[in-house]
């Protein structure tokens, strides 16, 4: 019969004087990811506010979303930041530029950002037939590159990967990027997106208001 070896780090917690802390740390877990979670997302915010580019005159808010949806017995997590042209109210349907990480069990399963409906569009397909719509997915069409979901859902009409199947422990990736240069190219990637955009996303906006 074979003895499995002991996680040194694991004997290094449950040591006799070591046990007492950890336990105490552990009751505290559900505190600590929400902290975490949500000092990456400020991070992330700041960021982005610091490099808005002078010359972009438009009116955004933002606000942190997280979303958590139960899926076969497991759960996947959606955490978004949003930024919304003016003062959109949630009954209203609109567009808003939103920034994605999505966690499967622990791990980010990929981030990236785009333009999702401020609420779930059931008749998508429909809605997207508007004549502001079709100009503003052509746009996207022809000038966006890499790793792109261009065909609209219930909930997105665009979106593009910054990265796809990372698959590293979440909380260690939220840590390590809040205190690097992780948003750097990121941010760039953000507001060339909303400056390209933004004039076709007022006038959608302004057409799905008198649905």
């Amino acid at each position: 019969m074979t003895t499995q070896l002991e996680s040194p780090i694991l004997k290094f917690l449950t040591d006799k004087e070591n046990l007492p802390a950890v336990l105490e740390v552990l009751r505290y877990g559900n505190e600590i990811r929400e902290k975490v979670l949500q000092d990456f997302w400020t991070a992330l915010e700041e960021a982005l506010k610091q490099r808005r580019p002078s010359t972009l005159a438009i009116d955004l808010s933002w606000r942190t979303e997280p979303i958590e949806l139960p899926i076969g017995g497991k759960t996947d997590q959606y955490f978004g930041l949003d930024a919304r042209l003016g003062s959109t109210a949630d009954k209203a349907q609109a567009l808003r530029y939103s920034i994605q990480l999505h966690v499967v069990q622990d791990s980010i399963d990929y981030v990236g950002f785009g333009l999702a409906f401020v609420n779930q569009e059931k008749d998508f397909e429909k809605t997207c037939r508007m004549l502001s719509l079709q100009r503003l997915r052509r746009q996207l069409k022809e000038t966006r590159q890499g790793d792109l979901d261009s065909e609209p859902n219930e909930w997105w009409i665009w979106f593009e990967h910054w990265r796809r199947d990372i698959r590293v422990d979440q909380w260690l990736c939220l840590v390590q990027g809040k205190d690097s240069h992780w948003f750097e190219k990121e941010t760039r990637s953000f507001w060339g997106f909303v400056e390209q955009t933004h004039v076709l996303v007022s006038e959608a906006n302004e057409a799905l208001k008198r649905l």
